[in-house]
């Protein structure tokens, strides 16, 4: 297996060089269309950075002289800063007077400029060629459910000191679950749930051993101890089984000839998506593909400035301000992360009513032996075939070959 290991290569792509010189000896190993497409991803998020990008970068930086020459090279590049919305303004003016007091001039000539950038969308030209014939079909099923609109669910409080006992508890019951494991195959994961605890707000978040040479381990984030038993269980549908872990199990292990992409989200966060909302049926998760699709909807506008203030009214009044504006932050600041997992979710409907999968669990097993990444445009089986046609070394879907 030729393994990309970093999770988080999109957000440090800007000002990482040894990130970037491995990622494209990565693409080599692809064979030409996936590469091709990758490449575009790559150029895509090392030609354009945000304010939070430089901040993060700058704080690991320990020389004054690297600082000095940091500056340099951020000021040199600041015509491709992302356009920073209003509503976070006021946020890293704060931010940048607490954290960065002494580097406050370069800091602030960054925060103008980014909130006088242009707002014109670059995603669209991103989506179309790395999502290819199912482009329409997702952005279709976006509108639909963002014109349902997301009720408010309201579950049981979990004490939390008892985080772990009904984290494993719920898990024994989904992996005897006959109806999940006919829909999604058997859970192959032995043993105790390997867990941490996080007092933060998230989706919590799974880490594989296939990729961390460690152990598999769950996060689960108590959402500042406002932990619900609806969200409990959304966690471990999306992280766990039948979502990221049952994942990495069944596509990974023993699977040494493929290419993955552990930086792949909107194939990763897509199935863990597809996976909780389709598992259990459950008004929690739907509800929070609604309230993604509405997002995702106003992201997705060709002016961001319209789009990020209706995404920042939408937001402020299902959340307190401070989730609010970290959901936010990530929105604008990291383009495309919010936005992986309900493309993808929407890009696997979409693929397994092709001849590429039969059905999660065979979409699964097709997987295993292909090269996994995020041009999803090359899973439909008009690209197969061709792909199966004219180059011999591709690897392509076991209907199609």
């Amino acid at each position: 297996m030729v393994l990309l290991e970093y999770h988080n290569w999109k957000k440090r792509l800007p000002f990482d060089n040894t990130i970037y010189k491995n990622i494209k000896r990565y693409t080599l190993r692809l064979n030409t269309v996936e590469r091709e497409l990758m490449n575009l991803e790559i150029d895509f998020y090392r030609s354009r950075f945000s304010l939070e990008q430089v901040m993060e970068s700058f704080k690991v930086l320990k020389k004054d002289v690297d600082k000095e020459a940091f500056i340099k090279a951020v000021l040199k590049r600041g015509d491709n800063i992302l356009y920073l919305p209003d509503c976070l303004m006021g946020y890293y003016k704060t931010k940048i007077k607490k954290e960065f007091p002494e580097f406050r001039a370069f800091f602030e000539i960054l925060l103008t400029k980014a909130n006088q950038q242009t707002d014109k969308n670059p995603l669209h030209a991103l989506y179309k060629p790395l999502l290819g014939k199912y482009y329409k079909g997702i952005m279709s099923k976006i509108d639909k459910y963002a014109r349902k609109g997301a009720l408010r669910t309201y579950g049981h409080k979990v004490k939390s000191d008892s985080y772990d006992a009904v984290a494993r508890n719920q898990l024994s019951k989904f992996k005897m679950d006959t109806v999940l494991a006919t829909i999604f195959g058997r859970c192959t994961m032995a043993g105790r749930l390997p867990l941490s605890v996080v007092d933060d707000y998230g989706k919590g978040e799974w880490v594989s051993k296939n990729v961390s040479y460690a152990t598999d381990r769950f996060f689960l984030y108590t959402n500042k101890k406002s932990l619900t038993d609806e969200q409990l269980d959304h966690m471990l549908l999306y992280n766990v089984y039948p979502g990221k872990a049952h994942f990495y199990h069944r596509v990974l292990d023993n699977n040494p000839h493929i290419c993955f992409d552990n930086g792949a989200s909107i194939l990763i966060e897509g199935w863990a998506d597809y996976a909780a909302c389709h598992s259990k049926s459950m008004a929690y998760s739907y509800s929070q593909l609604s309230e993604k699709c509405i997002m995702a909807k106003n992201l997705l506008k060709k002016k961001l400035k319209k789009g990020y203030e209706d995404a920042w009214v939408y937001i402020m009044s299902r959340y307190p301000k401070d989730r609010a504006t970290q959901i936010m932050i990530n929105c604008t600041q990291y383009p495309g992360d919010y936005l992986s997992s309900v493309i993808g979710h929407f890009g696997i409907e979409e693929i397994v009513n092709t001849d590429f999968a039969i059905g999660p669990t065979d979409f699964l097993d097709v997987m295993s032996g292909v090269n996994c990444g995020d041009f999803l445009a090359v899973y439909h089986p008009k690209v197969q075939k061709k792909l199966a046609e004219t180059s011999i070394t591709a690897k392509v879907s076991k209907r199609i070959s």
